[in-house]
């Protein structure tokens, strides 16, 4: 009845179902571990029927026996095995089980806070960071928003900074990335960008990409992340949940952040 009445109310007010699968799991489990002692439980109230699981008492659970050593311990391995359901979700799980295709390559033009131009196998490629959207800056049809020149000048700053050698001489004008393209979902946006996630060449010479730029925005509070179903979902809420917190960027400066 809880999950009923109290399940779509949540669903509704943040605009996910996971706090409705929640309720739902939290009661549901109380319940059914009730139904597997030998007083069972009286389900459906005011009903007197009691509910039991399963059928043959010798198989259900017994205050201070084997059985319910049994059943603790069973309770703490589904426990540990969904540790990483809580980091990741399930969607993020899907997501990493489903696997990504990798291109490597150059940035040659940053056209804001999350959209670039990557040069890779000889042809250049519009990209769109995933789970993340900073500030509009060049919408032909809207104002710039708060924060925007800010986000979009870190981003330059950051992915096109010229790589250099030891003597100082340029090696390449931009940063070398590597895009992570998930196989589940589109590859592209409505408007035939590619969506990606760009890690950055750690060491200058294309050997490490362990660092992820989408992220970095969310952390200096650059952008907002995206409410749809991705890898990285989790980590980039509570990425903007720290920096929300901190007042970083646009959370400390824009008045009204819904509207930038």
């Amino acid at each position: 009845m809880v999950t009923a009445l109290l399940g779509p109310l949540l669903w509704f007010l943040v605009g996910h179902p996971a706090p409705m699968v929640a309720v739902l799991v939290g009661y549901g489990s109380h319940l059914f571990a009730d139904m597997m002692t030998l007083g069972g439980v009286q389900l459906f109230w005011p009903s007197r029927v009691i509910a039991v699981f399963p059928g043959r008492d010798e198989y259900r659970v017994v205050s201070g026996g084997n059985s319910e050593r049994v059943f603790v311990a069973v309770a703490l391995v589904l426990a540990l095995l969904f540790y990483p359901v809580s980091r990741a979700g399930f969607d993020g799980l899907l997501h990493r089980m489903a696997g990504s295709d990798a291109l490597y390559g150059e940035v040659v033009s940053v056209t804001d806070g999350d959209t670039v131009e990557v040069r890779a196998q000889n042809l250049t490629t519009q990209v769109r960071l995933i789970g993340v959207d900073t500030p509009e800056t060049v919408d032909p049809e809207g104002p710039i928003g708060c924060f925007g020149p800010e986000a979009s000048e870190h981003t330059k700053r950051v992915l096109r900074e010229p790589q250099t050698d030891a003597e100082g001489d340029v090696l390449r004008p931009g940063r070398l990335v590597r895009l992570e393209i998930p196989r589940i979902g589109d590859s592209e946006d409505a408007y035939g960008r590619t969506l990606a996630y760009v890690w950055l060449d750690a060491d200058g010479e294309g050997g490490e990409y362990e660092h992820l730029f989408n992220e970095d925005l969310l952390e200096l509070g650059l952008a907002r992340t995206t409410t749809f179903s991705h890898e990285y979902r989790r980590e980039f809420e509570r990425a903007m949940e720290e920096a929300k917190g901190e007042g970083a960027g646009l959370w400390g400066a824009c008045p009204t952040v819904e509207n930038y």
